[in-house]
């Protein structure tokens, strides 16, 4: 990387973080296939469309719900190549939860998650799935996510076919 690049890039960062206060990290989480998702932390707050119920979910402060590549968050428009979207604004302060994702097959097909989940600019995880789902059944996933470093991120499969 040039000099001028990396001292315009500390800049950035600097002022940033000035700003803003320091910035730990996100959560990213796209999905692709003929699914919906919702996301659920642990005082049952949810963002997301579960379309058994025709619902969409919108609680957990901080976090978007939407069609991947769409400058705005709006529900029920379609998606830019086939990828939804759930994911947190910048997190600011020292946060730590565990979340539920349940993905809802719209349709029987194959489909993808790819989920980032990061607590500084070069400390963070990735996690990728894949699997096929029938029309209307749900699998469970869950994932912690903490802004400290000593502690391990995960996602995992957790339970397929919920009800709920």
């Amino acid at each position: 990387m040039n000099r001028k690049l990396y001292l315009s890039l500390f800049l950035i960062i600097c002022l940033y973080n000035l700003c803003l206060g320091q910035i730990y990290g996100y959560i990213n989480i796209f999905v692709s296939g003929p699914i919906s998702i919702v996301v659920e932390n642990s005082k049952g707050q949810r963002a997301g469309y579960d379309p058994r119920t025709n619902t969409y979910y919108e609680e957990i402060k901080g976090f978007a719900y939407g069609p991947a590549g769409m400058g705005s968050e709006i529900p029920g428009e379609p998606g830019i190549n086939g990828w939804d979207f759930v994911s947190s604004k910048m997190i600011n302060k020292p946060y730590q939860d565990n979340f539920k994702l349940t993905i809802i097959g719209v349709k029987s097909g194959s489909y993808q998650i790819s989920a980032g989940m990061t607590r500084s600019l070069n400390k963070g995880e990735d996690f990728n799935f894949e699997g096929t789902i029938n029309s209307l059944e749900a699998i469970r996933y869950e994932f912690n996510y903490t802004t400290d470093t000593t502690k391990t991120l995960y996602f995992r499969e957790c339970q397929t076919s919920v009800t709920n």
